[in-house]
């Protein structure tokens, strides 16, 4: 089955608002390849990004994505510069 799916990775609250709010279905991304994400997987947070089915003229809402860690740089200030 072909799933076209949204690069925007979803927090947790994120998933549960794309499927509640909008039934979008939602896919693990695991080893490249893309698995759904059904209600009983989604009683716990995932390890892998989670993405949202794509909707044309439906932009996910940015609340609804994984924000960056910020303790991740690319250019830190820390040797070796």
């Amino acid at each position: 089955m072909a799933a076209v799916a949204d690069p925007v990775p979803l927090s947790w609250a994120g998933e549960l608002a794309c499927n509640v709010t909008q039934a979008r279905a939602t896919y693990e991304l695991s080893v490249g390849e893309l698995h759904r994400r059904y209600p009983w997987r989604q009683r716990q947070a995932c390890d892998e990004p989670v993405l949202p089915e794509h909707r044309c003229n439906d932009p996910v809402p940015n609340t609804w994505t994984k924000l960056p860690n910020p303790n991740l740089r690319e250019d830190p200030d820390e040797p070796p510069f």
